[in-house]
């Protein structure tokens, strides 16, 4: 009796986890991983037998009977997801980072945002007026507030040197 009761918890247990999974499969983020799994497994297929899921035959059977091999794809695709592109993708972001602002900083015509694009706000005064300004009407308060804006400008470009810098070391 306590082995049927038993037997009921495990079957409506592994059918909850079955609509759980297939629930889960509908989640971009699952769907991404399942695809990852799949092509992971059809490279491993062709360096192991030279076709790929697509050409599957009944013969290949016996590669499922191969547990070495099962095992050595599946502790492959967990290391090259867990640690290698994790590594790969700190080295290459940095330096993404540091082309494409060495392309801006050498092409900058290139980069030149369209002023028909970025047109002026409603009380906007570039930093240079609004320096000739207090220099014009000897205003402190003026001058102060253009200081504080160079002062910021010239922080944000010392803190992305020292980002860029320390994703060098």
């Amino acid at each position: 009796m306590a082995k049927d009761d038993a037997d009921k918890a495990v079957g409506t247990s592994l059918a909850q986890r079955g609509l759980g999974l297939l629930e889960q499969a509908w989640a971009s983020q699952w769907a991404l991983r399942l695809a990852c799994a799949v092509l992971f497994l059809d490279m491993a297929m062709m360096l192991r037998v030279g076709r790929g899921l697509w050409q599957w035959s009944a013969g290949d059977m016996e590669l499922l009977r191969d547990v070495g091999w099962l095992s050595l794809v599946v502790v492959a695709f967990s290391l090259s997801v867990a640690i290698v592109l994790p590594v790969v993708l700190f080295v290459l972001r940095p330096l993404a980072i540091y082309i494409w602002y060495g392309l801006v900083s050498l092409l900058p015509w290139l980069f030149r945002p369209d002023v028909r694009l970025y047109q002026r706000g409603i009380g906007y005064v570039p930093a240079q007026a609004l320096r000739d300004a207090a220099l014009r009407e000897k205003d402190p308060f003026l001058f102060r507030l253009y200081e504080e804006y160079e002062q910021t400008k010239e922080a944000g470009r010392v803190f992305l040197v020292l980002m860029i810098f320390w994703f060098f070391i």
